[in-house]
């Protein structure tokens, strides 16, 4: 049975929608309730989620203790932890030419890996990976020495890392789910999986459902976002035929949003809950 979850974020609200990080456009603010997870757990539970996904820069700044807490408090898991804020707000990436930078990203993305084990969270990386700065090969060279590093340490852990497809407007890395697929079958990481996204799978992927099917045995975290980022149902995405395209391949695992708060952070969550709950019940 898939789970509900919708992604929150440890950190208050940022301005605007789309902001600049290093060559590439990054979308801001997709997150509930910001700044305030005793709010999105309550929420959660209220509306009937199964989960939270966090996006967590530096996870030395959340108490796991008062996390498990609240886990045990409302009944809800953490689905994922998101480590975009790690790129964005402290400029962590795998495909720097610095080496410091990639060992200090390493040793972030191991802190993500200690954080998620107290859950049984999934690890996403996405904006992480970084962008190109000259040599294509050479810089994913880059991302690959640091996911090596990171697979094996995430093994000894028990945790799974969920790659993440992004659109080439956003990314320069892997944009389509095919891309992924092609490079996952290329490195063989017994840990790093992948994580798919409507709102990215809309723009790259031509045959997305055939896309899916084909990556099905990498797949291990979902995010539904319609075409215009907002909650599921608010616009053109086919969110019932990608729920049974899911369901045709047993994907069994969350169905996260990561959306803007627009109206309003509870109005987007309820509006999710209950396209998602019509999705899963066709």
């Amino acid at each position: 049975m898939m789970k509900t979850s919708f992604m929150t974020s440890n950190l208050k609200p940022v301005q605007g929608d789309v902001g600049l990080f290093g060559k590439l456009k990054v979308e801001k603010g997709l997150a509930l309730f910001p700044g305030n997870l005793e709010k999105a757990f309550s929420v959660a539970k209220e509306l009937r989620f199964y989960g939270i996904e966090i996006s967590v820069a530096d996870p030395k700044e959340i108490s796991i203790s008062k996390l498990k807490d609240l886990e045990n408090k409302y009944q809800i898991k953490v689905s994922a932890i998101a480590t975009g804020g790690a790129a964005v707000r402290d400029g962590l990436i795998f495909s720097s030419p610095e080496k410091l930078i990639r060992q200090a990203t390493i040793q972030r993305i191991k802190n993500h890996i200690d954080f998620a084990s107290h859950f049984g969270s999934v690890v996403v990386i996405g904006l992480i990976k970084g962008w190109i700065d000259g040599n294509y090969s050479q810089f994913e060279d880059y991302v690959t020495e640091c996911l090596k590093e990171c697979n094996e340490y995430a093994g000894e852990k028990g945790v799974d890392i969920a790659l993440e497809p992004i659109n080439r407007f956003q990314e320069d890395f892997f944009h389509s789910i095919s891309d992924c697929k092609k490079y996952l079958d290329r490195v063989q990481f017994s840990n790093v999986n992948m994580m798919i996204d409507t709102f990215h799978m809309n723009i790259e992927d031509a045959d997305m459902w055939e896309n899916m099917r084909q990556a099905k045995d990498y797949i291990i975290h979902v995010h539904y976002s319609d075409s215009n980022r907002l909650a599921p149902g608010m616009g053109h995405f086919d969110f019932v035929k990608m729920t049974k395209v899911l369901e045709e391949i047993n994907y069994s695992r969350y169905i996260s949003a990561e959306i803007l708060p627009i109206p309003d952070s509870y109005t987007a969550a309820k509006q999710t809950i209950d396209s998602m709950n019509s999705y899963l019940n066709q």
